[in-house]
């Protein structure tokens, strides 16, 4: 199957601030002044989102780090993009 540009994501790099602080990452989004925290899961993605990759990429990262099925980890890694495509954090493709 052919790849598009929805299979892209990419954190927008333009406002946020962030710093590895144990298995959590903690970020400020400077353009609403909001503080946030991101779990053990959602910190093993995170290096790849602010470089930006596909999709696919963030289950296989949750297979290779946590040893979980391919399936829970392409559901847990959608959960995470829908949840930061709420806060307005990732680039628009």
């Amino acid at each position: 199957m052919a790849e598009t540009n929805h299979d892209f994501v990419k954190v927008r790099s333009d406002d946020v601030v962030w710093r590895q602080v144990g298995d959590e990452v903690l970020l400020l989004d400077t353009s609403t002044s909001e503080y946030l925290s991101v779990n053990r899961t959602g910190s093993a993605l995170w290096p790849l989102l602010m470089e930006g990759c596909r999709r696919g990429d963030l289950a296989r990262a949750l297979v290779e780090r946590f040893g979980i099925e391919e399936a829970t980890a392409a559901n847990d890694a959608e959960r995470f993009l829908s949840s930061l495509q709420e806060l307005g954090l990732l680039q628009a493709s």
